[in-house]
């Protein structure tokens, strides 16, 4: 979508599309499948909750930082088409990469459930659905590692 340098001022609002359609989507649709209404919390509860989370918010913004870095840093040691390649890569295989997260997200309440009932089945429990997961994340960083040129000229063109 971005192919010349006037179409630059598009790339943020686009990036940030990622994020903003999906949270808007359940802010409209949980409400209705749950039966939920929205409160407005008191400001007293916001500050306690701003000064209790501060530090995930210290952790959250060293990782963007340290994830986002790669990308100025390279730059300090090589030219624009090199970073360009590196980001096109990198922003796929961070798309993949999500996919353990979404796993980990997701069993993360069972695992805790079969660890409060039997403790001994939770090994179980995580073969059962990680080596699946792990074969295909082999698979999945196998044809990127293959196919990485075509996935440069199809993304970024010759």
């Amino acid at each position: 979508l971005v192919d010349t340098p006037t179409d630059l001022a598009f790339v943020n609002p686009l990036l940030s599309l990622g994020n903003l359609l999906p949270a808007l989507f359940c802010l409209a649709w949980v409400p209705r499948r749950y039966d939920l209404r929205m409160l407005r919390p008191a400001w007293a509860a916001v500050r306690w909750r701003l000064r209790w989370g501060f530090p995930v918010l210290v952790s959250g913004i060293s990782v963007a930082l340290y994830t986002s870095s790669n990308t100025l840093i390279l730059r300090f040691f090589t030219n624009d088409a090199v970073v360009g390649y590196y980001s096109a890569i990198e922003k796929l295989v961070t798309a993949i990469r999500q996919l353990s997260a979404v796993f980990f997200q997701v069993t993360y309440p069972r695992a805790c459930k079969i660890a409060a009932e039997a403790s001994q089945s939770l090994p179980r429990f995580y073969r059962r659905y990680f080596l699946p997961l792990l074969a295909l994340n082999v698979i999945m960083a196998s044809g990127l590692w293959l196919a990485a040129d075509w996935i440069l000229v199809y993304f970024i063109g010759e």
